[in-house]
């Protein structure tokens, strides 16, 4: 067998995660998804986010693949013999739009929750597997501490979003600097994943080149946020910093 590794697998967080938990105040604020029309249309924080189903996928589909192992991490480590897949960077699903959230205890609540669950489920699983932390970005003096907690369970990577919360300026931003002193110093890997822009939608440029501007933002968001670190001089400055763009 020919194997390969994924760089960019996803876990499925249980349907009860959050309730189980969170206080009920927080838990009811937290990310919950529903297929609608070949979309995928996620609620969280009384905001909502639409978008399409990824490779026309419908609804049946989304069903056969928790039901193939999606929600029982017990089986993933079969699936990925079967497959030829020897190893895994795994990102979280909902988890993915903890930017969209205002509070920033909330936030540190729901990273607290969905890292601790992580640790056991996929950490613990197999050293083949590399999940991703998800930081409360919110805060960047909660983000580093969310680092240093998350390195001594034993991750090795953090995921973060192609744009960062609307509170803090872009990742080409000297306020940012304290997390990339903690990645550098736990050697975590930083893991951008595209698509995972919060805020404002990033079409909004007019004029000369406005239009390959628009094009680069919204379909090369990691590339993008890449540059901006390049750009400040982040990267310049921590040589020993490893990006990964999925």
């Amino acid at each position: 067998k020919i194997w390969t590794n994924s760089g960019d697998s996803h876990s499925i967080e249980p349907p009860g995660l959050y309730r189980e938990n969170m206080p009920a105040a927080y838990a009811e604020r937290m990310p919950r998804s529903e297929f609608v029309d070949g979309e995928i249309i996620t609620h969280i924080d009384g905001k909502v986010i639409k978008r399409r189903a990824p490779g026309g996928a419908t609804a049946e589909m989304m069903e056969a693949m928790r039901a193939q192992g999606g929600n029982d991490n017990s089986k993933r480590m079969q699936d990925l013999d079967d497959q030829g897949v020897w190893g895994e960077v795994v990102f979280p699903s909902l988890g993915l739009w903890y930017g969209e959230i205002d509070d920033p205890d909330l936030a540190r609540a729901a990273a607290e929750v969905l890292n601790d669950w992580v640790a056991d489920e996929l950490i613990a699983l197999s050293p083949r597997l590399v999940p991703c932390a998800t930081l409360p970005l919110q805060s960047i003096e909660l983000s580093v501490a969310e680092v240093q907690r998350c390195a001594a369970k034993g991750f090795k990577s953090i995921f973060l979003p192609t744009k960062p919360p609307t509170m803090h300026g872009h990742w080409n931003s000297d306020e940012w600097e304290p997390l990339w002193d903690v990645m550098e110093e736990t050697g975590s890997v930083l893991a951008f994943h595209i698509g995972t822009e919060s805020g404002e939608k990033p079409q909004k440029y007019r004029g000369p080149g406005g239009a390959m501007i628009n094009y680069v933002n919204t379909t090369f968001g990691g590339q993008l946020a890449v540059v901006m670190m390049i750009a400040s001089g982040a990267l310049e400055r921590h040589p020993n910093l490893k990006v990964l763009v999925s």
